[in-house]
């Protein structure tokens, strides 16, 4: 028996590693903190930003970061590491505050 190769799965799993900056992965990290993806490897480079610079336009924390893709991850909030401080506007939260340097430390 030979299980079938899915392109899609394959492609994306590859991406993924592609992604990520080095590996910063360690033995028995998911249950005390969760996984480094890449994704939030761009999130925290967003969120180091935003604290170095405070609140800012979502198109200069792409432009500043390299990620054309800031914009997305600032709108969709996934951790609740950012808040909206007006429109297109975007800064650190308090739980951003909080859990930033706690992962900067995993990187």
């Amino acid at each position: 028996y030979t299980p079938r190769v899915s392109r899609a799965r394959k492609e994306r799993l590859l991406g993924e590693f592609a992604r990520r900056i080095g590996d910063p992965n360690l033995g028995g990290m998911v249950k005390k903190k969760g996984v480094m993806t890449a994704y939030r490897q761009q999130a925290l480079a967003i969120a180091q930003y935003l604290k170095d610079a405070g609140a800012t336009k979502a198109s200069d924390v792409a432009r500043a970061v390299g990620d054309p893709k800031a914009g997305r991850i600032l709108y969709r909030d996934v951790y609740g590491w950012f808040d909206r401080a007006g429109h297109g506007i975007y800064e650190l939260s308090p739980r951003g505050q909080k859990e930033l340097p706690l992962w900067t430390e995993a990187v």
